[in-house]
């Protein structure tokens, strides 16, 4: 696959819209206004992510500026940016905050694909 780049975030999420119900109730109490983004479920250790400082249960809302809708539109988002230092605005609902953060798409190694 000489040429092809595919990209590492470290993480394993869910759209928003999917989240239980109890958790749905925590966000929309902090940020009623937001109905789109990706919740994240794992953090992989010393992944792109968790060098970022993304944790399980934050929400990732926009990408470079771009609504995040769902998390095909995620991975569109990253596919040709391996290597890039990419920013993701972030709410953490049990905080309340609202977080912009930094980081490295790395690429997949080859020993994790298909696995």
């Amino acid at each position: 696959m000489l040429g092809v780049h595919h990209p590492y975030l470290g993480i394993e999420f869910t759209n928003l819209y999917a989240v239980d119900l109890a958790t749905s109730e925590i966000i929309i109490q902090q940020f009623p206004h937001i109905s789109n983004g990706v919740m994240v479920e794992k953090v992989a250790a010393e992944s792109p992510a968790a060098h970022a400082g993304l944790l399980p249960s934050d929400v990732n809302i926009e990408f470079r500026g771009n609504v995040i809708r769902s998390s095909p539109e995620l991975f569109g988002m990253v596919w040709d940016k391996t290597g890039e230092s990419l920013e993701i605005l972030v709410m953490r609902a049990y905080l309340g905050l609202c977080l912009t953060l930094i980081f490295v798409v790395h690429e997949v190694e080859q020993d994790y694909y298909n696995s």
